[in-house]
């Protein structure tokens, strides 16, 4: 499951797709003189692995992070017996305030 646009299924996944993203602009860079057609494919596939741009890449790691984030949120809420919004049934015998 992506979250967002440019997020991934877990940051390890979207880290592991920067690494090869970078390996792969290196490669292109450094070997652009000899292998001319090789360094632009590595040139297309680094920017298929950030998904665009070197800012696409951050803004789909903040998203994966935020949906994680989220997802741990509902899952320590349904933990804890409380709804989405953070409402609980009060307890009977506790005080109204600590309800």
């Amino acid at each position: 499951m992506t979250c967002g646009t440019f997020g991934s299924r877990s940051i390890t996944v979207h880290l592991m797709k920067g690494a090869g993203a970078v390996v792969l602009l290196g490669w292109a860079f450094t070997n652009v003189a000899a292998y001319p057609l090789a360094a632009g494919g590595a040139l297309i596939a680094a920017v298929a692995c950030m998904r665009g741009c070197p800012m696409c890449w951050t803004v789909g790691l903040v998203e994966t992070i935020a949906a994680r984030a989220r997802r741990c949120e509902r899952t320590s809420l349904a933990i804890l017996g409380r709804g989405p919004y953070g409402s609980r049934k009060p307890d009977r015998g506790a005080p109204p305030e600590l309800a």
